[in-house]
């Protein structure tokens, strides 16, 4: 006899024990935060023209390296999107010295 009132006693704790897992409320499931990705900043054809311009005349177009004021361009000395726009990373190259810029930092093609 004692057998089965231990086995009657284990079932009616299990009913008990799933009764409790029914009967809690779920818990509230949140959405996750969405990812927010920095966006990237596209300058436009008409910035990147002012920019020249300005470059150009504070150069007053003239190479910076040999002098020249034939065939100039506008180089950028950093390639830095945060300093795309800054004056200070401009400068004015002929044609032939703007070939050796190249690949090469400020200080080094200043120095050669």
């Amino acid at each position: 006899m004692t057998r089965k009132k231990s086995t009657r006693k284990l079932f009616v704790d299990l009913e008990s024990v799933v009764e409790e897992l029914i009967v809690e409320e779920p818990e509230e499931v949140t959405e996750p935060e969405p990812v927010v990705e920095e966006m990237k900043i596209i300058p436009t054809p008409e910035e990147d023209a002012i920019w020249n311009d300005k470059v150009l005349n504070s150069f007053s177009k003239t190479c910076a390296k040999c002098g020249s004021k034939d065939q100039v361009e506008v180089h950028r000395i950093v390639n830095d999107p945060e300093k795309r726009h800054e004056l200070s990373n401009g400068i004015v190259l002929c044609k032939l010295c703007g070939r050796g810029f190249d690949g090469q930092t400020y200080v080094e093609f200043m120095r050669n």
